[in-house]
């Protein structure tokens, strides 16, 4: 069984993580290519914020037993264009709030998993993921962004700040 006071330290642990490197984006180039060359920092952070949300409602999603099955050629080219439409007026006030939001909404649906929920199961876009997959899939999806940005922002950033 999933221990809740650790989840939910690991989500703390990973917002302020988010928020620091957010800090450093902002004050870089925050349109630059990033270290994955299809998108950009903002894009990158911007999916990063707005993942939150969707994390909270596959959960949901998962506990009702709802699966999404899409075409596996559509997804990586639909996901990249959803961002990059999603992104378009980011801002990292925007991302801020868009990342708290979701990860108030997380730590909400983390309250309210019952211990027979954590299993349940559901085919999510070619993947069978169960509750406790979700919440402990936040940190390594932000780590997996996060490298990205760093490659171009902290090195730039570091040199400015000297």
């Amino acid at each position: 069984m999933p221990d809740k006071d650790a989840i939910r330290a690991e989500l703390e642990l990973t917002r302020a993580a988010y928020h620091d490197l957010l800090d450093l984006a902002a004050r870089d180039d925050w349109t630059c290519r990033s270290g994955n060359p299809d998108m950009t920092v903002k894009q990158l952070m911007w999916h990063t914020a707005w993942s939150m949300g969707w994390i909270a409602g596959s959960i949901d999603a998962v506990k009702s037993g709802k699966s999404v099955r899409a075409p596996a050629f559509l997804l990586e080219p639909g996901r990249r264009l959803a961002m990059r439409w999603l992104a378009r007026n980011a801002t990292p006030e925007l991302a801020a709030r868009k990342y708290d939001e979701g990860h108030a909404a997380l730590l909400a649906k983390l309250d309210a998993v019952r211990d027979d929920e954590w299993g349940l199961e559901a085919s999510r876009f070619g993947e069978v993921r169960n509750v406790a997959w979700y919440f402990s899939h936040v940190h390594e999806h932000f780590e997996e962004h996060a490298r990205d940005v760093r490659a171009v922002v902290t090195p730039r950033a570091a040199v400015a700040d000297g």
